[in-house]
C-alpha cells in the first residue's frame, strides 16, 4: 500500500499560514475577553450573529488545527525555533531593564523607601511580584508611578494570585477589549478599578 502524496506547500499558502498564527496572536487577548463572559452573555451574543453554524465549525477546526501545532510545539521546544522564540524573549525583558520599566532589588527597595524584607513580604502576600530575567528578580516600575494608586495597584495584583510575575506583567501592560482597548494600567489611571479588578478575575481564572 503506497503513502499518500504529500503536497506541496505553495509560497502563497506559507504566507497565509504564517499569516493566520499571527492573526491568532493579535486576537488572544480579545480571545480570552470571551471567558469573561458568562454562559448567558456568550449565547446572548451568538444569537445576533446569522451564521452561527459557521462559527460553530469554524471554533472546531481551529481548535483542532491549534492543538496540532502546540503537540507540534511541545515535540520541538528544543529545536532552533524555540531556541530563537526564547532568545528573542529574553532580549526583550532585558531592553526593559535597560528602559527602567523593570527595577532590580535595591532600586525597587531605594524608589519605594521600603526594606528588603518588606519587598520579600509584599512578594510573598501577592501584593508585588518578581519578573525573572537572566537569573535574577526584577521588579515592576509601575508600582511607583505617582498617577497609580499603589493600594489599588497591590489590590489587583492579589487578584491576579499565584500567576507567574510574567503573566502578571503581560496582564497589566497588554490592551484588553473589557477595557476600551486600554491596558489595566491606563484603565486604572482613568479611575475603572472596578473594571479592571473584574478582567484581573477573569484573566486569572483562564
Amino acid at each position: 500500500m503506497h503513502a499518500p502524496a504529500i503536497t506541496p506547500v505553495s509560497d502563497q499558502r506559507r504566507s497565509g499560514a504564517k499569516s493566520f498564527l499571527e492573526t491568532i496572536l493579535a486576537h488572544v487577548q480579545d480571545a480570552l475577553t470571551l471567558r469573561e463572559l458568562s454562559a448567558e452573555q456568550l449565547l446572548e451574543m451568538l444569537k445576533s450573529v446569522d451564521n452561527r453554524a459557521d462559527i460553530e465549525r469554524a471554533l472546531l477546526t481551529t481548535s483542532e488545527i491549534l492543538r496540532q501545532i502546540a503537540a507540534i510545539l511541545e515535540e520541538t521546544k528544543y529545536s532552533p525555533l524555540q531556541r530563537e522564540i526564547e532568545g528573542e524573549a529574553l532580549r526583550n525583558r532585558q531592553r526593559l531593564v535597560e528602559k527602567r520599566a523593570i527595577l532590580s532589588s535595591p532600586e525597587i527597595t531605594a524608589t519605594l523607601g521600603i526594606t528588603r524584607q518588606a519587598l520579600s513580604k509584599a512578594v510573598n502576600s501577592n501584593r508585588l511580584f518578581a519578573l525573572e530575567v537572566g537569573g535574577e528578580n526584577f521588579y515592576p516600575a509601575f508600582i511607583a508611578d505617582p498617577g497609580l494608586d499603589r493600594r489599588k495597584l497591590e489590590r489587583i495584583s492579589k487578584i491576579l494570585g499565584d500567576l507567574p510575575g510574567w503573566e502578571k506583567w503581560s496582564f497589566f501592560t497588554s490592551p484588553t477589549t473589557s477595557l476600551a482597548k486600554r491596558t489595566p494600567l491606563d484603565a486604572l489611571k482613568a479611575g475603572m478599578y472596578k473594571q479592571v479588578a473584574k478582567a484581573a478575575l477573569g484573566f486569572a481564572e483562564r
